[in-house]
């Protein structure tokens, strides 16, 4: 009797082998295809549809505003050479007068954040940085500090550091003030919060597609939220980014050979309505968004700790009573409110930034 080929004896030949694994992978498949169109049919039956809450408005923040554009990485930006009454927007995209033609030579201090830095509501001169400015110039210098007001309203921490990485090789600034928390803090309080909203206002493309068509999805990304009146916010996920992306800010300022100063934002609670804060669908009251707000100056001064960033307080960040006068709304100061946070800004720069210069801070006490 012939003996077998080496190689076949004791086993199943090759081709056997290959259908058995082809079998087993079908079977799997069509196990595991089984398991999804049963899971999406519970999830459709039994995860939220109404995406109304979820997808935002893209026009929020361009509709009746002429001065802001759109802006593929920031989502929106200041139109450059724009102008209208009392605001003017440069060819840099930057608030105020075109830069000087040797800026190039002068130490720049950079401002950066949202609308209490833009200035809201009030005229070139009287925003903060202006104001800063003007109180840098008093002192005779032969190569005076030039201040670039980049604040752009509605601006969260993720727009500050993506323009950050923009203006950080452009200006090469000596000294980085940033004022951001307000929007953060606003975009927290929304049901279904993502990320993508503090840049796009709604999920990305992919996420809008997932959240329309697949029910698995929905039921994983999210949850039904209450919304009408709520008596407390709390959003870990809201403050982990806002601190991730503080420290980053830190990271970047270093890496540019810039010193970072974060300057706390002002607010008045006074002026929060008593019926509460009106945020999406959401009506929060006074308690709980002011509740919200330490939680977030809680993390700013962790960051500022950790990452050993100076964090430069003034009078209008307390919530004094007595400071109302300076506001015109909870968050935005008028120009004299803007003036003693100028005032502030120019004595720490004065025995930090330019020691031999002596600024002089000066300007109006309240």
């Amino acid at each position: 009797m012939p003996a077998r080929p080496r190689g076949q004896a004791g086993g199943p030949r090759p081709r056997r082998r290959t259908r058995a694994w082809i079998r087993l992978v079908l079977v799997n498949a069509a196990v595991f295809a089984a398991v999804l169109v049963v899971a999406e049919g519970a999830a459709r039956w039994l995860a939220p549809r109404d995406l109304s809450g979820v997808f935002g408005d893209p026009q929020t923040f361009l509709r009746n505003r002429p001065y802001i554009v759109p802006h593929p990485q920031r989502g929106f930006a200041l139109r450059p050479g724009y102008a209208e009454g009392e605001l003017h927007i440069n060819a840099a995209g930057l608030r105020g007068p075109e830069l000087p033609a040797a800026f190039e030579g002068r130490p720049i201090v950079l401002a950066v954040g949202e609308s209490s830095t833009f200035g809201w509501r009030v005229g070139d001169l009287d925003t903060y940085p202006a104001r800063l400015q003007h109180l840098l110039d008093r002192v005779p210098r032969h190569v005076p500090p030039l201040v670039l007001n980049a604040g752009v309203p509605s601006y969260t921490s993720p727009q500050v550091l993506a323009y950050l990485h923009e203006l950080l090789p452009r200006y090469r600034p000596r000294v980085v003030l940033v004022t951001v928390l307000w929007n953060d803090a606003l975009f927290a309080c929304l049901p279904h919060w993502m990320p993508d909203y503090l840049v796009h206002q709604q999920p990305l493309g992919w996420r809008r597609f997932l959240l329309r068509h697949s029910g698995v999805y929905r039921a994983l990304a999210i949850r039904p939220e209450p919304v009408g009146r709520v008596e407390s916010v709390h959003n870990e996920r809201a403050l982990n980014l806002y601190a991730d992306n503080l420290a980053a800010m830190a990271r970047d300022c270093r890496d540019g050979g810039a010193q970072l100063v974060f300057v706390r934002p002002s607010m008045d609670p006074a002026h929060i309505p008593a019926e509460g804060m009106k945020i999406g669908p959401r009506i929060v009251p006074p308690p709980a968004f002011a509740a919200l707000l330490a939680e977030f100056a809680a993390t700013l001064d962790q960051v500022a700790k950790r990452a050993g960033v100076p964090l430069l307080g003034h009078r209008l960040d307390a919530g004094d009573p007595a400071m109302s006068r300076f506001f015109i709304d909870p968050v935005h100061p008028n120009g004299d409110g803007n003036e003693v946070i100028a005032e502030a800004v120019a004595a720490y720069l004065s025995d930090v930034a330019f020691p031999a210069e002596g600024l002089a801070s000066g300007g109006k006490q309240p």
